[in-house]
């Protein structure tokens, strides 16, 4: 009987036990889902807070990219919302192209870059370079210069301003996103379930 008791007792802890395994990677799923929510939206903020004061006003197409248009309500172009890997970690670069598809404002609005090489590149016009340039173009090394000590820096803003305009244009893109986005989500549902089934079974159980 004494054998009998402790089989049930330890029956009874079972799902306590699985409660604390399902609930880990909820929280660790939870938190990489709306870090990463975050995190972009911080970044779109921040664009669309640019974008307004240059005096343009915008319709957002896609979550990085956007249609804007003069003080005059004239369309003027896009701007492209990129990422790219700096020497001091990801930059976000926002990219303005006029109604021919060529650059003609190039912004970082998030960098960790070293002060003094980053300053080096407005000191030796390496955004001047970039202008009245596709995007695209720039892929091609041959068509910028790279200010030398700052190689990364340089890099980092380009691989931004590609990643952006190529997602923005793809027209697959904002399908993509929302499947992404969508997977994130139904993990997180699926833990929660999990969870509160977890819940309801050793409630069952010490009933």
């Amino acid at each position: 009987m004494e054998n009998s008791s402790k089989k049930i007792n330890n029956t009874s802890k079972m799902p306590g036990k699985w409660f604390i395994i399902i609930l880990i990677p909820l929280l660790a799923a939870s938190s990489w889902l709306f870090g990463s929510i975050y995190f972009a939206d911080e970044n779109q903020y921040l664009a669309q807070n640019n974008i307004l004061s240059k005096g343009y006003k915008y319709e957002r197409i896609i979550p990085a990219k956007w249609r804007i248009t003069d003080s005059l309500k004239n369309y003027a172009g896009y701007a492209y919302l990129g990422t790219g890997e700096g020497y001091g970690g990801p930059m976000a670069v926002l990219t303005y192209t006029d109604t021919a598809n060529v650059i003609t404002d190039v912004e970082v609005i998030i960098h960790s870059e070293t002060h003094s090489y980053y300053q080096k590149l407005y000191e030796e016009n390496f955004f001047q370079g970039l202008l009245h340039l596709h995007p695209l173009k720039l892929k091609n090394e041959n068509e910028i210069d790279i200010i030398s000590g700052a190689t990364l820096s340089c890099n980092g803003i380009i691989e931004g301003i590609t990643a952006g305009y190529s997602k923005g244009e793809s027209d697959n893109y904002q399908n993509r996103l929302f499947l992404l986005f969508s997977g994130k989500g139904i993990i997180v549902i699926l833990l929660f379930f999990m969870g509160f089934m977890i819940i309801g079974i050793k409630k069952m159980l010490r009933a």
